[in-house]
């Protein structure tokens, strides 16, 4: 039987912000922040609707992260899972950064496609090892 959500998706977002972002060593070096948005454009890799979507802004090694309010009525798993994947977008994120200036937009949307597909695994990677005990 599901465990009942008591928590707002404000309060659960950044519950799962503040843990992850610690455990991946985020918290001491970036700034992070979070909004709940009615809509975001894009989809994800598989190209389903995205439900979160990050920002991040170099050099200043801060983050935005954007979570859809329909996020509200999923599973705690779901907005965890998420904010994890959003967050891996991270130390990912060099490389874009780097190739934003280097590399033709063909390239630089490839190289993006398959940094989206890196977050996915890592995402489901750290999950696994977290609730697979």
């Amino acid at each position: 039987m599901a465990r009942r959500r008591t928590r707002t998706l404000k309060e659960r977002v950044n519950k799962y912000l503040v843990e992850w972002a610690d455990f991946l060593g985020l918290s001491q070096t970036w700034e992070i922040n979070f909004q709940i948005v009615d809509d975001i454009e894009g989809e994800t890799a598989g190209g389903h609707e995205a439900g979160a979507a990050i920002a991040v802004f170099f050099p200043y090694q801060r983050a935005d992260i954007r979570m859809l309010k329909e996020l509200e009525s999923h599973t705690d798993y779901d907005v965890e899972r998420s904010v994890l994947h959003e967050l891996t977008h991270i130390p990912l994120s060099f490389t874009l950064a780097y190739l934003k200036g280097a590399a033709t937009q063909e390239v630089y949307d490839v190289v993006w496609s398959q940094m989206e597909t890196v977050a996915d695994i890592f995402t489901r990677l750290l999950l696994r090892q977290k609730y697979e005990r």
